[in-house]
């Protein structure tokens, strides 16, 4: 599903009109986004980085399980997705 402020132009046209993150490499295609959310629990799962970074986790290139449980218990498993 594609994010709801995709402009439906490559991400590298897309940003400064819809404000989408182009730092998600498989964004706004991601299985894990959905709408204005994107599931938190799937992503960590998939050693996605970029979460670490929207998330402000403590080491984002290297989530442990300790910082994983962090993140979901104060965001959720399914979290607003900020862009």
């Amino acid at each position: 599903m594609a994010h709801t402020k995709w402009c439906k132009e490559e991400c590298t046209n897309c940003k400064s009109q819809c404000d989408l993150d182009l730092h998600i490499p498989c964004s706004p295609d991601c299985i894990n986004l959905l709408g204005d959310k994107i599931k938190l629990s799937q992503c960590l799962a998939d050693g996605c980085d970029e979460i670490g970074y929207i998330f402000d986790a403590y080491n984002p290139e290297d989530i442990s399980d300790e910082e994983a449980e962090r993140l979901m218990g104060k965001y959720g498993e399914i979290a607003d997705y900020p862009y």
